[in-house]
């Protein structure tokens, strides 16, 4: 998208967009190209799936790896 598509869906200014873009780029989270006259952005989904393998490495609490097979529990009396 272009930085005034991407200004659109916002209610910002397109030069808040730009800053904002800018700092983006910065951080590695989104590349930009140069098409004719226009500036296309995208997001960089490598750094999404670096976080995301990351985040799965953490163990799930042990309530969330055993599914219960009701989550009503039966009174034994």
């Amino acid at each position: 998208m272009t930085a005034g598509e991407i200004a659109d869906k916002f209610d910002m200014s397109k030069p808040s967009i730009s800053h904002h873009l800018n700092l983006l780029k910065q951080a590695e989270l989104v590349w930009d190209e140069r098409r004719g006259q226009h500036i296309v952005y995208s997001l960089n989904l490598t750094v999404f799936q670096e976080l995301m393998k990351w985040l799965l490495a953490f163990p799930l609490p042990a309530e969330e790896r055993t599914a219960p097979a009701s989550k009503e529990r039966k009174d034994p009396t």
